[in-house]
């Protein structure tokens, strides 16, 4: 029970994080209308709130220490910017926005580096934030584009720009997931923290191998598939199966996300 809260706490953060942050290129690019803006915005909001509800009324046991306050007030700094800026874009504003955007997005990624000094101890704190930095965008990436999904059934005409690059980055995040998990398996030895370690791979090549086998294979092979094959149906702007495509990937990717955090506080190893 010990890995829930943080579990909990990490997941929403990552989701609210990567999101935001391919919604804001989107946003600047002008490629989005005002109305998936604001609601985008509401739902990201929704989860940095948990998350920020997570940080402060759950137990954890990375509380104390400069990283563990950093963390705590880089959410809640996250947490507070993205409602200043959906409540800029609702009235209409546009004086302040962007430099609000790029401000969120700043107190979003400290917080996941925050997260990843706090965390990260054990394995090392370079391949925790690698972890954290590709499952918020993975996790993001597939959320945000799922809910723009929904606007080309209602406006045909919007440009598949938007949609084509979220899902770029999702492919791009889970390939390197991928990738990177084997080598950081490989290489991945901090000498302070080298018996720790060691035993932290046992673990998860041992007794949760079978939770392991299912971070891969949901969390992402079958998300990389996904996204390949909502890129190729986007480019022929078959957007409602493109939509459907994305309802599945981000049901993977979360669940493969649970997985990988939940072993991570269990073992010590991110994946």
């Amino acid at each position: 029970m010990h890995a829930l809260p943080p579990t909990v706490f990490l997941v929403c953060l990552e989701l609210a994080v990567g999101g935001f942050a391919v919604q804001l290129w989107a946003d600047w690019e002008r490629l989005l209308s005002r109305g998936f803006v604001i609601t985008s915005t509401l739902i990201l909001w929704v989860f940095a709130a948990l998350a920020l509800w997570a940080r402060l009324a759950l137990p954890f046991a990375a509380e104390a220490g400069l990283a563990g306050q950093l963390e705590a007030g880089a959410t809640l700094a996250f947490t507070g910017l993205l409602l200043v800026y959906m409540t800029l874009w609702w009235a209409g504003g546009e004086g302040g926005r962007r430099a609000i955007g790029a401000l969120a997005a700043l107190a979003g990624w400290a917080a996941v580096l925050s997260a990843a000094v706090a965390h990260g101890a054990q394995f090392g704190v370079l391949p925790t934030l690698v972890s954290l930095t590709l499952g918020a965008l993975a996790l993001g990436a597939a959320a945000v584009a799922m809910v723009l999904g929904h606007w080309y059934l209602v406006t045909p005409a919007l440009s598949t720009r938007p949609l084509l690059g979220m899902t770029t980055v999702l492919l791009a995040a889970v390939a390197l997931q991928g990738v990177l998990l084997p080598v950081q398996l490989l290489v991945s030895n901090p000498a302070p923290a080298s018996d720790s370690t060691a035993a932290g791979v046992t673990a998860l090549l041992g007794p949760y191998l079978l939770a392991f086998l299912l971070r891969i294979g949901v969390g992402i092979v079958f998300p990389l598939v996904l996204a390949a094959m909502t890129w190729q149906t986007c480019r022929l702007r078959a957007m409602m199966s493109a939509t459907g495509l994305l309802y599945i990937a981000v049901s993977c990717v979360l669940a493969g996300e649970i997985a990988a955090k939940t072993l991570f506080f269990l073992t010590g190893v991110p994946t």
